[in-house]
């Protein structure tokens, strides 16, 4: 028997400096619930902090929150790479922390970068600018995600900015 499934697999949380401050774990399930929507994936700009968050926020619903990151590859390509456990998306922000550039993110131009607990409390404030690329080539990015047997998908492909097909 088949069954359909609506999923928005490219949500941002309050941690991305490109989301809206409503981005915060119990308002994304409650929205995603509102719209019909089944499957999300977090997927924070070089980040996976508030994964957690969501997931447990959406904890007796039917709301299924599978750990991601949107990935900026050295070529500025935006990359989706989707996990089944935390533990993947985690060893992936490790080899992420050691290629992210050491720049202090300026909230005033960028935004702010919260992590946020399952109420959306504010726990801390990430200090590193998570909007800039990693010095992770987009081939070097594949051959990771594979080894921690994720998904890669290339996000927004034909957009000008940050897109696969402009890019390359």
């Amino acid at each position: 028997m088949r069954k359909d499934y609506r999923a928005d697999l490219h949500v941002h949380t309050v941690l991305s400096p490109c989301a809206e401050i409503e981005m915060l774990p119990p308002l994304i399930v409650e929205e995603a619930q509102a719209k019909g929507i089944q499957i999300i994936a977090i997927t924070d700009h070089n980040a996976s902090a508030n994964i957690a968050a969501v997931q447990k926020a959406a904890i007796g619903t039917d709301l299924v929150v599978l750990p991601g990151m949107e990935l900026q590859t050295q070529e500025e390509i935006h990359i989706l790479c989707l996990f089944d456990t935390l533990e993947q998306v985690f060893e992936l922000q490790k080899f992420v922390d050691d290629h992210l550039p050491t720049i202090a993110n300026d909230p005033e131009h960028f935004g702010v970068q919260l992590i946020v607990d399952s109420e959306g409390e504010l726990i801390s404030q990430e200090e590193r600018l998570l909007l800039t690329s990693v010095n992770i080539s987009i081939t070097e990015a594949f051959y990771m995600v594979n080894k921690l047997s994720g998904l890669f998908i290339p996000a927004h492909i034909n957009r000008k900015a940050y897109g696969l097909i402009e890019v390359l």
